[in-house]
């Protein structure tokens, strides 16, 4: 959602989890084990989640890939006190630069960069 607000992508080319053949360009979220909970002492339960999220940008053109990629890493990277879809989020810290992770089977670029959200549970 923020990425599609944001004019990154579109809800035909960005995708959660997985990186579908189609399109050649594309954006994928895909989720992978973070930290534990955050607690504090006012608050009897979990006061955050620590997801982490590997972003994917692909495109037939290497040079495109990387400022897809690029693109999303400075957009997610301004989420700060936000709510979306319902959820309040602290903060999303990328915790890699985007890099080339590989080219994929059809000879299109990847690059990747990794993340961490902060957030209330949802």
């Amino acid at each position: 959602t923020w990425l599609i607000a944001e004019g990154i992508g579109t809800a035909s080319t960005v995708f959660k989890a997985i990186l579908p053949d189609t399109p050649d360009t594309a954006l994928a979220i895909a989720p992978y084990g973070g930290l534990g909970p955050e607690f504090n002492h006012s608050t009897p339960g979990i006061a955050y989640e620590l997801p982490r999220f590997q972003v994917q940008a692909r495109a037939i053109d290497p040079e495109a890939a990387m400022l897809l990629a690029q693109s999303a890493f400075i957009s997610l990277a301004k989420i700060v006190n936000v709510t979306i879809n319902g959820v309040w989020y602290r903060r999303v810290v990328p915790t890699t630069s985007p890099f080339l992770l590989d080219r994929d089977g059809n000879n299109r670029s990847v690059w990747v960069f990794n993340a961490e959200a902060i957030k209330r549970p949802a």
